[in-house]
Order: structure tokens, then C-alpha cells, then sequence
């Protein structure tokens, strides 16, 4: 997980949470009514999409993705259309493993405003097992934050650890090859290949 600006909120987006948004609080926070059935934040999807560059804001896939959600839209109605509340997700972290779970610390959020709340701050890989880890310092609330994140996420499933260690392995390589003989596109390579891995970014000198 690396940090994400979202930036600016589409401008016809506040017109779209103005109309809907009332429908999701009466019936999640009052009990009135049907359950809402309009899904417009997919109209957004590809703006969102295009900001998080198609790579999902928990595990760093690059899929088609989603709109997630980051506090359920059924326990935080009030924020269902609110811009700040969407992450770009891949189907598997935002259907399958996260859904609407919000647990009492919450998670570590991907687009976190304040520079001390970003994941970088939270996580770091090990570099023996590739495991995503929570960093060492962090304060009783943030470990359990970290933890919480990375195991309701599932953001160290088989599948993430093999590439992560197939990343690790071809940056090693790399490293090798730039101290035996510097060449700047070799160079250029490590940042782009790092780039969206800050924790791995941080342990191999990038």
C-alpha cells in the first residue's frame, strides 16, 4: 500500500451527492424507507481510476478496479457519495476481502491527508518473506490499525507475496548490476519498478 492523492472531486459530483446522499442516511441511519439502490459512483470510476494510475490503493494491483467505499457506505451513509471516501480498488480487496467490514480503530487509509497517517508510515516489508509487517514505534492504536488493515485486506495472500518476491529478487539483481557497471536507464528502471512500493522503496536505497 502506497500513499495516494486523489486530488479535486469532479465538479458534477456534488450536485449527485446532494440529491442521493439524504436516501442512504434515512434508511441506514433512521430505518425509513427502501434500501437505496442507485450506484452513481461508478460514473466516476475511470476519473478515480486514472488518479490512483489503475493500481489498487491496498494490495498495489493493476486491474480494471472499483469504487470502494474506504468506511461502508452501510455504516457511514452520510459519506456515500463524498469523494474523499472512495479508494480505487481491484474486485478481490473491495468484495471479497474487505467488503464492509470498519473495525473500531479503522484502517490505514491509502489517501490518509495528514503526512504522519500515511501507509509508509504504517507498513514495511520484510524482506526475508516478502510479508507486508507493521512498522516498528508505532503507537497501540496505529499497530492495531496496521494489523487490522493487513489482515481484513488480506494484503499478504500467496498471490501478493510471489510477486512481491519476484520484485525483491529482480531489484537485487539490479542493484548488483548498477554497482558493477552504472548505467543511468538501469537506474531509471529500479525508481520506475519501486515506484509504487514505498516500503520496498525504502529498504533498497531508492
Amino acid at each position: 500500500m502506497h500513499w495516494v492523492d486523489r486530488g479535486e472531486e469532479p465538479p458534477s459530483l456534488h450536485q449527485v451527492r446532494k440529491t442521493l446522499t439524504p436516501k442512504w442516511i434515512a434508511y441506514y441511519r433512521d430505518r425509513i424507507g427502501k434500501s437505496p439502490s442507485d450506484a452513481r459512483w461508478q460514473e466516476f470510476r475511470e476519473e478515480l481510476g486514472a488518479r490512483f494510475h489503475d493500481i489498487c490503493g491496498y494490495c498495489e494491483e493493476i486491474e480494471r478496479g472499483q469504487v470502494d467505499h474506504f468506511r461502508p457506505k452501510s455504516k457511514f451513509p452520510e459519506l456515500v457519495y463524498e469523494w474523499s471516501n472512495w479508494v480505487f480498488a481491484c474486485n478481490a480487496c473491495n468484495s471479497i476481502f474487505k467488503r464492509d467490514k470498519w473495525p473500531e480503530d479503522g484502517y490505514v487509509d491509502p489517501c490518509a491527508s495528514s503526512r504522519q497517517e500515511r501507509p509508509e508510515n504504517y507498513f514495511q516489508f520484510d524482506l526475508q518473506t516478502a510479508d507486508l509487517i507493521p512498522r516498528s514505534g508505532l503507537s497501540g492504536k496505529q499497530l492495531r490499525m496496521a494489523r487490522q488493515t493487513i489482515r481484513d485486506i488480506s494484503l499478504n495472500e500467496h498471490f501478493h507475496i510471489q510477486k512481491r518476491i519476484a520484485k525483491i529478487e529482480l531489484v537485487k539483481i539490479l542493484l548488483t548490476s548498477l554497482v558493477e557497471n552504472p548505467r543511468p536507464e538501469v537506474e531509471r528502471y529500479i525508481k520506475q519498478l519501486t515506484s509504487r512500493s514505498r516500503g520496498l522503496r525504502s529498504h533498497v536505497g531508492g
